[in-house]
């Protein structure tokens, strides 16, 4: 669980380190298997950070998930 943990902080860094008015794909057709909190997380980066900075975002192979809450 911690290496998944780091990665999913390297997947956050990178993300929020795109500059403004860009441009990403995100091609995830030849993984075998994505966890969630990685789909999550690319889901937050869509919803939240693409929107803010204006990041045109590409998905490939990657499933939308439903946001929840957290508490």
């Amino acid at each position: 669980n911690i290496i998944r943990k780091i990665r999913l902080r390297v997947l956050a860094k990178t993300l929020s380190e795109l500059p403004e008015n860009s441009s990403v794909i995100i091609d995830g057709e030849k993984s075998y298997y994505i966890a969630d909190d990685v789909l999550e997380n690319i889901q937050e980066f869509i919803e939240n950070t693409a929107q803010l900075k204006n990041i045109k975002v590409i998905t490939k192979g990657i499933k939308e998930v439903e946001l929840v809450a957290s508490h």
